[in-house]
């Protein structure tokens, strides 16, 4: 018994850093998506230091910590915002997915 599993998937915010990364240089914020075992990413056009990246905040979605500086409530809040319009969106597609309204890829 227990909870049924949900059967979409939540996304997560991921800083796109390479290998060789700089401290002191900005990186894209990533939102996230795993779907069918493949990962969807999507450019949020924030811009964050490696140093003010939280990535186990907001119950390990990612956010932007203090040391941002001013604005990092306001975009912690859009970038909420965005990933729960996501959510929404994607628990409505895979209802009706599974009512039958829209039809699947075979």
């Amino acid at each position: 018994m227990g909870r049924p599993k949900r059967t979409y998937p939540l996304g997560s915010f991921r800083l796109r850093v390479p290998k060789d990364a700089d401290k002191d240089k900005k990186y894209p914020v990533e939102l996230e998506y795993t779907w069918n075992r493949k990962v969807i990413r999507r450019n949020t056009n924030i811009l964050v230091r490696e140093s003010d990246w939280n990535p186990s905040g907001h119950s390990g979605r990612g956010s932007i910590r203090a040391s941002y500086g001013e604005e990092y409530k306001r975009l912690n809040n859009l970038l909420l915002k965005k990933v729960e319009g996501m959510d929404a969106s994607l628990a409505e597609y895979n209802d009706a997915l599974r009512i039958g309204k829209v039809r699947g890829r075979q």
